[in-house]
């Protein structure tokens, strides 16, 4: 009997070219493996055998030769040196056709934005600026993520010409929607550029207005930074620059948890209980790789250098950490809670504000504000970071402190109010009202210098350390406004209006490039609606409205905003037949000449108890309306 012959089908080419050199089995997933997506390397594709698909300019193309014809064969373009968005951003090529680095030219302006903008402070100089390449493959997710961050700031011409865009809503939804692609791509692979690509992504989405995406991906940074044990020393394989890099890209986690815990009014989630890290050393330091000089949060008030040794930024995230303190106390409500009175010793609002104070006093003269010292500072291109040091001081005596500013409102609906101490919620701390007042005003006079040295553009630039500056010092400047306190301050009130004023006006010139900004002037505005009905029983008409203004990015992504994840009433916020919003709700009381219930009246200054606390998505006034809800 002869043998059954199987025959055997001709093997088609599904190895890519990485894995067919390195004998690596591959998944044959177009347009890139596994085996290449996990290690950030290109992944090419024979069409034909010795045949791989290249971009005309020898950069890393990732297309589908059978999607884009344009990568075969270059004269079918206009210019070869460049892909077009508009084409891209056709329904005809998907996100997963296409992935591709911009012009070298348009790479080099976005980087630009960056290092002006963000690098510096908001991301604590997280890798060796003079040696970051930005054509390595390895980089490929976080230069992404700094495109789509930096697409908002560029101008339409900019767009057309660097990256033949009709507009920079156009380069930023179509590099966002790359930047998720691989944010989701490289979600189990830990490594230090993967970590900062996602605090750059989440900063994008904070800043576009996004219902989750910036909690998502700082999440995933943060998980990644404790996978790789970045806050620990033990890195010693790795040569001093390396190590610092690492230490400086922890930092920017929890700098960015610090931040968005409080925006979005939630709790931090990294403790520094197991923080064993220096902090980082002055950039001159980590271009010469120089070890650390084992500078602690601990240690560092007892730091007896030169200031100048270490540079600004440990005396910056010194200072973030001990605002968090009192801006979660502020966030968690911790009044409703701490069983000891804030003028106890042992509380923890009092050993909060007296940890601020101290490493206030103790900070060197010339890092102490002044306006001559912010001078100096901005000269030596340092104002941002001074600027945020000052701004979390200040608003760190303000933030938790308003939670204690007496509502004197005549009719003592307040009255039987007390907190878990035992205080009435009308008890006046003359200590307490001092301190949060005047650095209240302390913060209203640093945001007008901030906006007087701000000259170089038509609008003073948007700053994360300015904004929760204002949201912290917002409540006070009202109170002392509408209140008939009668302390020290009653000469101020003029002061602290046009502070607010100029609040106002800030942020409402943020809004051109943050959608987040619209955000923040709504909060504020509502707070000075609440104040007014409340004190005064008047309503303005339109009086949170704003003329519609287009943002130079908006969110979205590679979703629609129907599709992104927010809460809604019924899944995680309460269901009330009364109006959502509060401007609606006290202009229908105002209009029907209906008094609301006392119970109502109550929530009303209860909110006012709280100081106001700011969030995107955990707007202080759903907890009227859950009042309202059940208690009708």
């Amino acid at each position: 009997m002869q043998p059954t012959v199987v025959p055997i089908s001709k093997r088609t080419p599904l190895a890519c070219v990485a894995c067919r050199r390195r004998k690596t089995k591959c998944d044959g997933v177009q347009p890139q493996c596994h085996y290449c997506s996990s290690r950030g390397i290109p992944c090419q594709w024979p069409l034909s055998p010795g045949t791989v698909t290249t971009s005309p300019t020898g950069r890393n193309v990732y297309t589908l030769p059978e999607t884009d014809e344009r990568v075969t064969n270059p004269s079918s373009t206009g210019n070869p040196g460049r892909r077009s968005l508009s084409a891209d951003l056709s329904p005809r090529v998907s996100v997963e056709n296409v992935s591709v680095l911009p012009s070298q030219a348009a790479l080099q302006r976005c980087l630009a934005i960056f290092f002006e903008r963000h690098f510096e402070v908001d991301l604590c100089c997280f890798f060796h600026r003079p040696s970051f390449d930005p054509t390595n493959p390895n980089n490929r997710f976080l230069v992404t993520s700094i495109v789509s961050l930096c697409a908002r700031y560029l101008t339409a011409d900019e767009a057309r010409v660097l990256f033949d865009a009709p507009s920079q809503q156009q380069v930023y939804r179509h590099f966002t929607r790359l930047a998720k692609k691989m944010a989701r791509e490289t979600s189990d692979l830990p490594s230090v550029t993967n970590i900062q690509a996602n605090l750059v992504l989440s900063l994008s989405e904070l800043l576009s207005e996004a219902p989750s995406g910036q909690w998502m991906y700082a999440g995933t940074a943060i998980r990644m930074a404790q996978v790789m044990r970045l806050n620990k020393e033990y890195h010693d394989k790795h040569p001093e620059q390396e190590r610092e890099v690492r230490r400086r890209t922890f930092w920017a986690c929890l700098l960015f948890d610090r931040l968005l815990a409080f925006f979005l009014a939630k709790p931090h989630t990294l403790s520094l209980k197991n923080v064993a890290i220096a902090l980082p050393s002055s950039n001159l330091s980590l271009a010469y790789g120089e070890p650390s000089r084992g500078v602690t949060l601990a240690n560092l008030a007892t730091y007896n250098g030169s200031a100048s040794d270490l540079g600004l930024l440990p005396y910056v995230i010194k200072s973030l950490c001990l605002w968090c303190e009192l801006a979660n106390f502020h966030v968690c409500q911790a009044r409703r809670s701490e069983p000891l009175p804030p003028t106890d010793p042992y509380s923890q609002f009092s050993m909060f504000s007296t940890a601020v104070r101290s490493w206030m006093d103790l900070l060197p003269s010339r890092l102490r504000w002044s306006r001559e010292n912010h001078s100096i500072h901005l000269a030596l291109n340092q104002g941002a970071a001074f600027m945020a040091m000052h701004c979390l001081l200040r608003s760190a005596l303000c933030v938790a402190h308003q939670d204690y500013l007496p509502q004197t409102d005549g009719s003592s609906i307040l009255l039987d109010q007390t907190d878990a101490a035992g205080w009435s919620l009308l008890h006046r701390e003359p200590s307490i009202v001092s301190t949060c007042v005047s650095n209240a005003l302390a913060v209203g006079e640093l945001v007008s210098a901030y906006i007087q040295s701000e000259t170089s553009e038509p609008a003073p630039r948007p700053s994360i350390f300015v904004a929760l500056a204002i949201l912290s010092a917002a409540s006070p400047l009202l109170w002392l406004q509408y209140t008939e306190d009668p302390q020290e301050f009653g000469q101020d009130r003029g002061r602290a209006w046009n502070y607010f004023l100029e609040f106002q006006n800030l942020l409402s010139c943020w809004r051109k490039v943050w959608k987040i900004a619209h955000v923040w002037l709504r909060e504020v505005e509502e707070m000075r609606v609440l104040y007014r009905y409340a004190y005064q029983g008047e309503v303005d008409a339109n009086s949170t409205e704003h003329p519609a203004e287009e943002c130079s990015c908006e969110s979205g992504g590679d979703q629609e905003e129907s599709d992104l994840y927010r809460p809604q009433p019924g899944d995680g916020l309460p269901q009330c037949s009364w109006p959502s919003d509060l401007t609606t709700l006290l202009q229908l009381n105002s209009v029907t000449k209906v008094s609301l219930p006392a119970e109502h009246q109550l929530s009303v200054w209860l909110a006012l108890t709280r100081g106001w606390q700011p969030g995107v998505d955990d707007d202080i006034f759903l907890d009227i309306n859950d009042r309202i809800a059940v208690d009708s």
